[in-house]
């Protein structure tokens, strides 16, 4: 897999990823292939490390690489599951996210049913979210993460909110638009991406997830049909109007 940096077209000048983590597997908009629970390679481009995105990884490998890079800011995109329902990773691979991962990352951006799949909760609604939330905190630190960040995007709500749980923060939900659209594949994987970047130029954790979440919204909201099965969004919308977002 090569992560996903699209989400940093539009961001602020200057930042551009360096690691690129490969997996077997593939995905599309009609369907995912098999995922092998760990990263195959990980390989660093011009010897040199930028900040970085984890997605579709069980954990290994990338966290045993994680250990030699003790300050590079890392967001974990923690996809286990497809829109469709199809289970991605083994019970090993959650495990090793849940163990090897968790204890490592600064970000982690779960939907409602990872969420639910990384703590062994039910989370639903709005009112299951933030003690789940609290409970994945308290999973990553009783592992000696004390300093994780946790967005738990709120697509599949009815009012489409995210939760941010800081690490030295008070909690926050950010409020969200549902954009009517049939463009809705990758919306994770850009949130992520575009939240790292923010993270990188500085944002606070609160500035950081707001303008990811702007940015995805910009995204759908310029999308266009393409192919068949839920398409992509319009990752490059900032390019079309020569602006930053």
């Amino acid at each position: 897999m090569i992560v996903p940096l699209k989400g940093c077209v539009g961001q602020p000048r200057g930042r551009h990823g360096k690691l690129h983590l490969r997996r077997r597997g593939r995905s599309n908009g009609r369907q995912t292939g098999d995922i092998h629970r760990e990263v195959q390679r990980a390989e660093i481009v011009e010897n040199h490390v930028e900040p970085f995105e984890i997605e579709l990884s069980g954990g290994g490998i990338v966290a045993a690489f994680l250990d030699q890079l003790p300050l590079i800011p890392v967001v974990l995109d923690p996809v286990l599951r497809s829109s469709s329902g199809r289970q991605l990773l083994d019970s090993a691979g959650l495990l090793a996210m849940q163990k090897k991962l968790l204890r490592r990352v600064h970000w982690i951006t779960p939907n409602l049913a990872e969420l639910a799949i990384l703590t062994g909760q039910p989370v639903a609604t709005r009112e299951d979210v933030p003690t789940a939330a609290t409970t994945l905190r308290q999973l990553a630190r009783n592992l000696g993460n004390e300093d994780l960040h946790i967005v738990v995007t709120g697509g599949h709500l009815d009012s489409p909110d995210d939760y941010l749980l800081a690490a030295e923060a008070e909690p926050a939900w950010i409020p969200g638009r549902r954009v009517e659209t049939t463009a809705t594949h990758g919306t994770g994987c850009a949130f992520s991406s575009s939240l790292l970047c923010r993270v990188v130029a500085g944002d606070s954790p609160l500035a950081a997830a707001t303008n990811a979440k702007a940015y995805v919204a910009a995204a759908l909201n310029a999308a266009y049909p393409v192919g068949k099965g839920k398409g992509p969004m319009h990752h490059l919308f900032a390019l079309d109007a020569e602006r930053e977002f």
